[in-house]
C-alpha cells in the first residue's frame, strides 16, 4: 500500500504531562527518525476513556497535512490479548491499540484497510507488558514515518474493534433526542446533534419556534457566536465541528446546569 509520510507525527493520550511517558515516547521515535516533527493533540484525555480519546482525535485529524501519522494511546487493556493496530486512510496512518479508539477511521470514506501490528523487529526490545506506548506503538509509528512499508509491519485484518457511539434519534416529525458527548475545558456542552441534521429537519418545520432543553432546563435560542448569548441563561450554537453546543456566556454551563457527558438533549418545535 503506497503511503508517502510527511514527517509529521501527532500524539494523543491519557498520560497527562506530569509523568515522563510522553517525553519517553518522543525520545524513542527520535532515535528512529530524528527528522520527525511532533504535534501534541491532547494528553489530557480522562484516564482509560476510549470514547473521549476517539472524539478528540476525530475532531482534529483531518486538519493535518497528507502523510501525517497519528499515534494515539488510550489503552486500558495494555498487556492483554488486544491487538496493536495500524489503520490506513488515503491521507493518514493511525497507530495504537485495537480497542475502538479508531472507530471513526473505519467509516472514513477514504478508509483503505487495517493491519495487525505483529512484526516485533520494529518494536523496542524487550517489549514489556505495561507500556506499549513506548515499546510497541511509538517505534512502529516512527518506522512508518521513516518510510517502512505498512505490509512489513503486519498482516491485514478485517475485524478491527469498533465502539458504538451515541447517535441522535429523530422522534416523530417534531423532535430530535441527542446526547452530550463532550464537555470542554470551558464547560461548554457538545452534543451529537449535527447542523446537517438540524437543517434537514428544519426544512420541514417551516417557521415554527424551535426549543432546546436539557435536564428539563430550557435553553435560549440558537445564536451564531458566543457573544450573542447573555449571562442570564444558557444559549446554543453550532460549533466549529458543526454540532449543537450549549454554552453560558462568561460561565461554565456544565457546572451551572449540573450536566455531565451522557445527559440527553432535546431539540423540538412547538
Amino acid at each position: 500500500m503506497d503511503f508517502k509520510a510527511s514527517g509529521i507525527m501527532t500524539l494523543t493520550s491519557d498520560f497527562g504531562l506530569a509523568d515522563p511517558f510522553v517525553g519517553t515516547m518522543k525520545g524513542v521515535m527520535l532515535r528512529i527518525n530524528p527528522a520527525l516533527r511532533f504535534v501534541d493533540i491532547s494528553h489530557q484525555i480522562p484516564p482509560q476513556d476510549i470514547l473521549e480519546g476517539s472524539f478528540c482525535l476525530q475532531s482534529a485529524y483531518a486538519y493535518f497535512p497528507s502523510g501525517t501519522v497519528h499515534l494515539a494511546v488510550v489503552d486500558p487493556g495494555v498487556g492483554s490479548l488486544r491487538r496493536p493496530l495500524i489503520a490506513v486512510t488515503r491521507d493518514y496512518l493511525f497507530v495504537g491499540p485495537d480497542n475502538g479508539l479508531f472507530s471513526f477511521v473505519f467509516s472514513d470514506p477514504t478508509f483503505q484497510g487495517a493491519y495487525g501490528l505483529t512484526a516485533e523487529k520494529y518494536f523496542l526490545r524487550p517489549a514489556g507488558a505495561t507500556f506499549h506506548g513506548r515499546d510497541v506503538f511509538a517505534p512502529a509509528a516512527a518506522w512508518l514515518s521513516a518510510g517502512t512499508p505498512i505490509e512489513e509491519m503486519g498482516q491485514r485484518i478485517h475485524d478491527p474493534m469498533t465502539l458504538k457511539f451515541p447517535e441522535p434519534r429523530v422522534v416523530g416529525t417534531s423532535e430530535v433526542q441527542g446526547e452530550i458527548i463532550h464537555v470542554d475545558r470551558f464547560g461548554n456542552l457538545i452534543s451529537n446533534i449535527s447542523q446537517e441534521l438540524y437543517e434537514r429537519l428544519r426544512s420541514g418545520w417551516g417557521n415554527r419556534p424551535i426549543r432546546i432543553s436539557i435536564l428539563a432546563q430550557g435553553i435560549g435560542r440558537i445564536v451564531r457566536y458566543y457573544g450573542e448569548g447573555s449571562e442570564e441563561e444558557p444559549f446554543a450554537l453550532f460549533n466549529s465541528s458543526g454540532l449543537v453546543e450549549i454554552f453560558w456566556k462568561g460561565s461554565n454551563a456544565a457546572q451551572k446546569l449540573g450536566v455531565k457527558r451522557g445527559e440527553k438533549v432535546h431539540l423540538y418545535v412547538v
